[in-house]
């Protein structure tokens, strides 16, 4: 397993600097939602609940032309952003529907009252690094400091984003080297000191674009 402890930088006050974030890094369009995917479906079997944000590329002409956002807790998907719609807000590239934002931080923001394990934010990048999209989100969380938590970051963002966030304590999975099942088994074994888990392995949990995975106090639907 390629797990790496990667320092920070900046003094966290002890009772938020335990608390672990797990991160999945890969280069774009290498696999990373597709591990998250795939790793929330072994960790909801093992009876882990978690809430945040599921970010889905919509592919267009075999190229990606946008997102959806689906948050994690209630199932529900909104369209994020796309390259054609001018009249919703810029950054970068892509075009942000006002909606699809209030919507992420909205199921981020829920992550704060509901009864979780785990909150996800998929991904942190180059918006939130300059302050917009999910920024304001992770500044809140870690403020806060009372939730482990799963990233998506772009390998070539890793440190960049661990010293914005001054994160001391991360475990760091790569696409190319981790299965979902070991890395679902990693953090669960840090959620709980005991825990009762089922050891599922890849052969037993198939993840399919078309099958509804439903979890106690949480859904996830796989869009494919």
């Amino acid at each position: 397993m390629s797990e790496k402890m990667m320092p920070g930088n900046v003094n966290y006050p002890e009772h938020k600097a335990h608390k672990p974030i797990f991160i999945i890094t890969g280069e774009p369009g290498e696999g990373k939602t597709t591990l998250l995917t795939e790793t929330l479906c072994f960790l909801g079997a093992k009876g882990i609940r978690y809430s945040g944000i599921l970010a889905s590329g919509k592919i267009k002409d075999g190229t990606r032309y946008g997102f959806t956002v689906k948050d994690l807790w209630t199932g529900k998907s909104v369209e994020l952003c796309n390259k054609e719609n001018r009249a919703w807000i810029r950054h970068g590239p892509f075009y942000f529907n006002p909606e699809g934002v209030f919507h992420g931080k909205n199921a981020l923001l829920t992550s704060e009252k509901v009864d979780q394990d785990l909150v996800v934010i998929d991904e942190i990048g180059c918006f939130e690094l300059n302050g917009n999209v999910w920024a304001e989100s992770v500044d809140r969380l870690r403020e806060l400091g009372a939730f482990p938590m799963i990233w998506v970051v772009r390998k070539s963002l890793l440190e960049a984003v661990i010293q914005r966030w001054n994160v001391k304590n991360s475990f760091v999975f790569e696409v190319e080297k981790d299965r979902p099942s070991l890395i679902a088994e990693k953090i669960t074994n840090h959620l709980s000191p005991n825990p009762s888990v089922l050891g599922l392995s890849d052969k037993e949990i198939k993840p399919d674009s078309k099958i509804r995975y439903a979890f106690s106090r949480g859904a996830f639907l796989s869009a494919g």
